[in-house]
């Protein structure tokens, strides 16, 4: 049970970071866009 869990929380933290990756770049992007606009 408590292994199943694990893998699952894992699985999870895998895909978190899997869909943060694109928005950490869109930010630095818009950081980047923003400055350009100033």
């Amino acid at each position: 049970m408590r292994r199943k869990n694990l893998a699952k929380i894992r699985h999870v933290v895998y895909q978190a970071k899997f869909l943060l990756a694109p928005l950490k770049t869109l930010a630095r992007q818009a950081a980047k866009f923003r400055l350009f606009a100033a």
